[in-house]
């Protein structure tokens, strides 16, 4: 076997932009941890190394699975940054191991993050009934907090406001001598990354 056969992983840098007008401007690179096949145990011979380091396999099979991870790999770095930054989000880092890598993520099914996300949310809707807002306006913020799809169809402007309310929701639940589980902290993170998404559900894709 050649060395790059024995690797466990190679190192991608990703690329990240942010959009300025009708154009899309680098923001910088991301060193990402890419585990190669060899670090889940499968043994396979490597032909060679594309551009990026990236193990190429003798048969279809195996390079479809390597590209698989891949993929995962860099959309799962993607959703740890902080909107139009190469930071990552407050809490998150980015796996340099397969372990960390694997842990399970937010609704992932187990069971007490699911609990801790549940509570959290079941939290939120208290919140809001302290508000005084109207029946709708109280529907609408609990479905954008409970449901992160529900949240990306609304508009910008929209997602701003309701990043506003969940900001106070925070505050709320330190004055009234509370605390969230680290899940339901991840979980108010995600929220509040997916109101600062810069992409727009657009009705003509209907």
């Amino acid at each position: 076997m050649s060395e790059a056969t024995n690797a466990l992983h190679t190192i991608l840098a990703m690329a990240v932009s942010k959009s300025e007008g009708n154009k899309r401007v680098s923001v910088g690179e991301v060193d990402v941890w890419v585990p190669t096949l060899a670090a889940f145990g499968l043994e396979a011979d490597v032909k060679e190394l594309d551009d990026e380091g990236i193990p190429v396999y003798h048969t279809n099979e195996l390079n479809w699975l390597q590209n698989s991870i891949k993929n995962a790999v860099l959309a799962n770095a993607r959703n740890k940054l902080t909107p139009k930054t190469i930071d990552p989000r407050p809490g998150a880092t980015m796996p340099t191991d397969l372990a960390t890598l694997c842990e399970p993520s937010l609704g992932g099914g187990n069971p007490e993050i699911l609990r801790q996300i549940a509570a959290t949310k079941a939290l939120f809707r208290e919140y809001v009934g302290t508000l005084g807002k109207s029946a709708k306006v109280t529907a609408l913020l609990s479905e954008a907090f409970g449901s992160v799809k529900a949240l990306g169809m609304q508009p910008t402007n929209v997602r701003e406001r309701i990043a506003g309310y969940i900001e106070s929701f925070v505050g709320w639940v330190d004055s009234e001598g509370r605390e969230l589980d680290t899940s339901g902290v991840a979980y108010v993170e995600k929220v509040l990354t997916a109101c600062a998404d810069e992409e727009e559900f657009d009705v003509d894709d209907l």
